[in-house]
C-alpha cells in the first residue's frame, strides 16, 4: 500500500532516537566492546542474537538516555514523508553505527556519543514513487582483504535505493566508491522495463558470501501480470561486475518448482551459511 496514515512518519523518525540510543548503550557496555553488529541479521545466518550479557533483567529498568539522533526526514521531504516507514535495523562496524533513511541517506555516527561522522545522500528521483512505502531496511558492510587497512574503500558499506540502485561507499568517509561501477553505484537491469519510477526497488539490506555482494529486489506484483521479475543479483564488491543472477519464478512447464501446490513466503532476510545463500522468495511447492 502506498499510503500511511498521518502522523506515521513522525512516529517513525521519533522511533531512531530510540533504536540507536539502544544500540549505542549496549555498544558502550564493557561486555560487549568487542562484539561489532556488523551484519543486517546480527550474523550471516541472520539469527539476530547478540551474546552481550551486560543488560540483564536485572538492570534493564535502571538504563537512562545516553544520547539522541534525529534524521531530520520530515523536514525535509514534507508530505512524502508520510508515505515513508522507518523499518531499519543499524550495523556497528569499525566503531561507526551506520543506518539508511527511508529516503536512502546514509548516516554514520560515533556509537559512543551519537555524533555524526558522515552522511551521504543518493538524491532519489523526485517522481519516484515504490510500490510500497519508501523503505530502506539496512545496509551491509564487506572488507577487501586483498588492499591495505587505510586504502580508500578498504571497508565498503552497501545500499541499495528505491529507485533501484546499488551503491559502494567508502566506510571510513562515506565517499562512493570510484572502481565499483560508474563513480560507485550500479542499477539493476530490469527484465521488463517499469511502468514507473519505483516499480522495481531495492528496500532490504544486500548480503555478502565469499567475497559477491547479492541484492534481491521488491516489485509491484498487484498492478500488471507482466511486472518486472525479483531476480537476485550477485556482483563483484570491487568493480561492480556481475557475477550472476537467479529468477526464483519457474519459468518452463518441465520445471520441477512448477509442479502444482501452495506458495509459501520466506522470511525477509537472505542468509549465508558455510558459504550458500538462501534468499527470501516466493515460489510452489
Amino acid at each position: 500500500m502506498r499510503g500511511a496514515e498521518p502522523g506515521r512518519g513522525q512516529r517513525r523518525n521519533f522511533g531512531i532516537a530510540m533504536l540507536l540510543l539502544a544500540v549505542a548503550m549496549l555498544s558502550s557496555a564493557a561486555d560487549a566492546r568487542a562484539q561489532t553488529w556488523s551484519v543486517y541479521g546480527g550474523d550471516t545466518a541472520g539469527t539476530r542474537y547478540s551474546p552481550a550479557t551486560g543488560i540483564t533483567k536485572a538492570n534493564v529498568a535502571e538504563l537512562r538516555v545516553a544520547w539522541t539522533y534525529h534524521t531530520g526526514d520530515a523536514a525535509r521531504h514534507g508530505a512524502a514523508f508520510t508515505r515513508s516507514s522507518f523499518e531499519v535495523t543499524p550495523i556497528l562496524a569499525a566503531g561507526k553505527l551506520v543506518f539508511c533513511t527511508p529516503f536512502g541517506r546514509v548516516i554514520a555516527l560515533d556509537a559512543t556519543n551519537g555524533h555524526e561522522l558522515w552522511v551521504f545522500d543518493p538524491v532519489l528521483p523526485t517522481d519516484l514513487h515504490p510500490a510500497n512505502d519508501a523503505i530502506c531496511r539496512g545496509v551491509a558492510v564487506w572488507h577487501d582483504a586483498t588492499v591495505a587497512a587505510e586504502a580508500a574503500c578498504a571497508d565498503r558499506v552497501f545500499l541499495g535505493t528505491n529507485d533501484a540502485r546499488l551503491i559502494a561507499l567508502d566506510l571510513a568517509t562515506g565517499k562512493p566508491c570510484a572502481g565499483f561501477g560508474s563513480n560507485g553505484e550500479i542499477t539493476l537491469p530490469p527484465d521488463v522495463p517499469p511502468l514507473y519510477r519505483g516499480e522495481l526497488h531495492i528496500d532490504s539490506a544486500p548480503t555478502l558470501v565469499n567475497d559477491v555482494v547479492v541484492v534481491g529486489s521488491a516489485v509491484d506484483d498487484m498492478s500488471r501480470a507482466r511486472a518486472p521479475s525479483g531476480t537476485v543479483f550477485a556482483f563483484d564488491p570491487r568493480t561492480g561486475q556481475k557475477r550472476w543472477s537467479f529468477d526464483p519464478v519457474p519459468r518452463r512447464p518441465d520445471d520441477p518448482a512448477a509442479a502444482p501446490g501452495r506458495t509459501v513466503a520466506m522470511p525477509d532476510r537472505p542468509a549465508a551459511v558455510c558459504g550458500r545463500l538462501c534468499p527470501p522468495t516466493r515460489r510452489a511447492i
